[in-house]
C-alpha cells in the first residue's frame, strides 16, 4: 500500500490503513488523514480494548463476522493495517471512496 492510499482491494479482500483515536464519545468513522482512514473507538487503549471495540465495529460496519477482519500491524499503535475478508456491505460514508481498480 503506497503512502498516499488508504486502501487496496487484494481480490474479494480489502486491506485499510487506519488511524484509531481512542476514548471517543462514541465508535465511528472520521476523515482520511495523512493517507489513513480515522476511526474513533469508544474503548480505552487498555488490555486490548481498544483493538477488541475497533474489529468489532469494523465487522459491524462491513457486514462480516469479527472472524473475517484481521489486524495486520499495529498491535500496539495507534496506526492499524486491518484486513476484511469478502466485505458483504460498504458504509455508506465510504462507499464513494473504496473503488476498486
Amino acid at each position: 500500500m503506497c503512502d498516499n492510499k488508504w486502501f487496496r482491494w487484494q481480490g474479494s479482500d480489502l486491506e485499510l490503513a487506519i488511524k484509531v483515536v481512542t476514548r471517543a464519545k462514541r465508535s465511528e468513522f472520521g476523515q482520511i488523514r495523512s493517507g489513513r482512514l480515522v476511526v474513533r473507538i469508544s474503548a480505552p487503549p487498555v488490555e486490548g480494548k481498544a483493538n477488541s471495540e475497533l474489529l468489532k465495529f469494523l465487522a459491524s460496519s462491513f457486514g462480516c463476522s469479527q472472524r473475517d477482519v484481521n489486524l495486520r500491524t499495529g498491535l500496539r499503535s495507534r496506526e492499524k493495517r486491518v484486513q476484511i475478508k469478502a466485505p458483504f456491505q460498504i458504509p455508506e460514508f465510504l462507499s464513494g471512496s473504496l473503488k476498486r481498480d
